[in-house]
């Protein structure tokens, strides 16, 4: 069945949507602010010269992912600026249930030591924390994208590639065709959390392997970090502002077209974070697209590298990014507060802007979840997670329509094991939890065969293989 996108639903400038007043805090600065709520608003943005944030203290069941934009000039030029954002979230990460960091790329203008010794140090205070972080590659983290347009990391591979989160439960994997893209998982309130941190326009080959690791991560909500996708709230990055500016190939993905072969496909992604751009003195903008299902997906583009513009203007005034981060409150299956803020004390200036997107996977006023009752197109058969498990795993599947279903495991040679499913279902998504707790470790495979009410032979066959690891 042809299934066409519906046609987007973008900020507009200078649209007052959505409005809050918190009270002034000796320690704590507005940025900008909006939230993802539970709305078919259109995104907006309206300009205010006066409004102070404060992160919240922790509800029961209320938690904060932090994000840091370019830190670039920070990393170069003011080190306490950079360090601020790092301390406070090890100062606050009980209290305001931080639950991951998510650095957005350009962590260093020049790979030299100085610089990179000096991002390091920040992002050892957030490992010392053992909360789950991403960094995510920038076009300045290269060894010599910017002139070259060749995309070896040599330095930043040794300090932020795979290799440095091993042994870390939260550490999912990354792609075996490149140090740049991994992704990580935690749970939170019997909800998995995937953080999938993709390189600077990626590639063909890197977008396959992040299908399978989603194809394997079905009931996940996905977050997508990358640092070039969005270019304002109207506009993703085109081809020729970017890859072709920094003289990638053509199997490079622009911000278009990673919307369009990817993200938009994937219907467990909720919500795109990037940075890389810059807008005057200032940019934290949104855009809402629906993917191919319909689901709202909610991105987001934060950069301060330059704030504040102007010398002679608000606070400090010399462009290097007053330690300003973004803030995403989550209230489940609610809404979505994004927040910019410095832990600076109050004189950095007040940037305007205040905007609201849906919440992500809505497409009315009662949310329907990214992952829940909409009818598949078609029957799937899903990677077991974990795998390799010990000794329990989950099984996921999907039917197009109601249908009689087994579900059996089976060894290397061929002999049943166990039925785990034997009966009618209805259409939807299915999980099946299996201990292996009685089987010896080893390669062991899960057949689901899909056919009519009758109980008939399937007209939907599949086979995947699992691993038993004691």
């Amino acid at each position: 069945m042809q299934v066409t996108c519906h046609s987007e639903n973008r900020g507009h400038a200078g649209v007052a949507i959505f409005r809050r007043s918190f009270e002034p805090i000796i320690a704590a600065l507005v940025i900008a602010t909006f939230s993802i709520v539970k709305t078919d608003a259109q995104a907006g943005k309206s300009y205010h010269d006066t409004a102070r944030f404060t992160p919240s203290l922790a509800s029961a069941d209320s938690f904060m992912i932090v994000l840091f934009p370019d830190i670039q000039n920070m990393v170069q030029y003011d080190h306490a600026r950079w360090e601020s954002m790092p301390n406070w979230v090890r100062d606050n990460n009980s209290n305001r249930n931080i639950k991951a960091v998510i650095g957005l790329g350009d962590n260093i203008n020049e790979p030299v030591d100085s610089e990179l010794n000096e991002a390091v140090k920040g992002w050892n205070v957030i490992d010392s924390t053992g909360l789950p972080y991403v960094v995510c590659i920038g076009n300045h983290d290269y060894d010599s994208l910017n002139s070259s347009g060749s995309r070896a990391d040599t330095k930043f591979n040794k300090l932020f590639g795979p290799s440095h989160y091993g042994g870390k439960y939260w550490f999912g994997g990354a792609c075996p065709d490149s140090t740049q893209n991994y992704y990580i998982t935690f749970s939170i309130q019997n909800q998995q959390y995937l953080i999938l941190a993709l390189e600077f326009f990626p590639r063909k080959s890197v977008l396959s392997w992040a299908d399978s690791v989603l194809d394997c991560h079905p009931e996940a909500e996905v977050i997508l970090a990358t640092h070039a996708y969005l270019e304002d709230q109207e506009n993703r990055i085109s081809f020729e502002y970017g890859p072709q500016a920094y003289k990638l190939d053509n199997s490079s993905n622009s911000g278009d077209s990673l919307w369009e072969n990817f993200i938009r496909k994937n219907r467990n992604i909720g919500l795109v974070v990037c940075g890389h751009m810059v807008e005057e003195s200032y940019n934290l903008e949104d855009m809402v697209s629906p993917d191919l299902d319909g689901f709202n997906v909610d991105q987001l583009v934060a950069d301060y590298q330059n704030f504040p513009l102007n010398p002679n203007g608000y606070g400090l005034g010399d462009g290097n990014g007053d330690g300003c981060m973004v803030i995403l409150e989550y209230h489940p299956r609610d809404s979505i507060s994004v927040n910019s803020f410095s832990a600076l004390p109050v004189g950095a200036a007040p940037t305007p802007g205040e905007c609201v997107m849906p919440w992500p996977g809505s497409t009315t006023s009662t949310r329907i979840g990214r992952n829940g009752d909409a009818v598949p197109r078609s029957c799937s058969l899903y990677q077991n997670y974990p795998n390799p498990f010990n000794p329990s795993t989950v099984i996921t599947y999907q039917l197009p329509a109601n249908c009689f279903v087994t579900l059996e495991l089976i060894d290397v040679l061929g002999r049943e094991i166990k039925t785990l499913v034997n009966e009618h279902q209805d259409a939807g998504k299915h999980v099946v939890s299996f201990n292996g707790t009685n089987l010896p470790s080893g390669v062991y495979f899960y057949r689901l065969s899909a056919g009519s009410l009758t109980g008939q032979a399937g007209t939907f066959i599949e086979t995947k293989k699992l691993l038993l690891m004691k």
